[in-house]
């Protein structure tokens, strides 16, 4: 443990060091962290694994990039969607999405082409129409249908991979052990909306790269 506290803080003593512009310094994190801690990507996945082997998916590594904006106090929202878990950098201000399971196009910046191109793809869908951005904008269609199914903090989704640990261990017929992780998961994370991230003994990662 004392080992992954040290990486962990050369990481973020390294980027303390660097004073950039909000945007420039979360794709410059981005990059720095996935080429340090993230080598594969596995599917079942422990915490421990990204600092033992390098292997990693969805959560373990937004794990470790929350933890990490954390210690730098940048503002920070993680995502609960339907088998997957993402996290927005400045939620408020510049919202830029951090898909950590993509090491090639993972970084989106929410800036003003992102959103007109999103809003027109709508169109072309026929899921709005003109008048809809003529009645609102650009920025507030854009707010109404991209939107996450619930944000969690950093307790929660440690909770979350509590309860996918469960899920491993029963899969693997450990049931005692299974149902230990699962009330640490409880504790942790006390929602019904758990059941959004896997639905089936075996869990899922809608995205990988």
């Amino acid at each position: 443990v004392e080992s992954y506290r040290k990486l962990m803080q050369a990481q973020i003593d390294l980027f303390k060091s660097k004073n950039k512009e909000e945007k420039k310094q979360i794709k410059w994190i981005y990059k720095e962290v996935h080429e340090e801690f993230f080598k594969r990507y596995e599917l079942e996945n422990h915490f421990d694994d990204v600092f033992e082997k390098g292997y990693y998916n969805c959560l373990s590594s937004t794990a470790i990039y929350s933890m990490i904006l954390e210690e730098l106090e940048i503002p920070y929202q993680i995502n609960i969607l339907p088998n997957h878990v993402n996290l927005t950098a400045y939620p408020n201000t510049h919202k830029i999405l951090i898909e950590s399971t993509d090491p090639i196009t993972g970084y989106i910046s929410y800036d003003k082409k992102f959103k007109e191109e999103y809003v027109a793809h709508l169109i072309d869908f026929k899921l709005i129409e003109l008048k809809d951005i003529e009645l609102k904008s650009v920025e507030a269609v854009f707010d109404e249908y991209y939107k996450t199914n619930e944000i969690v903090d950093l307790k929660q989704l440690v909770g979350v991979q509590y309860y996918n640990d469960g899920l491993y261990l029963m899969n693997s017929e450990e049931l005692e052990a299974s149902i230990e992780q699962f009330e640490k998961s409880i504790a942790l994370y006390p929602s019904i909306n758990t059941c959004l991230l896997y639905t089936s003994p075996s869990p899922r990662d809608r995205t990988r790269s």
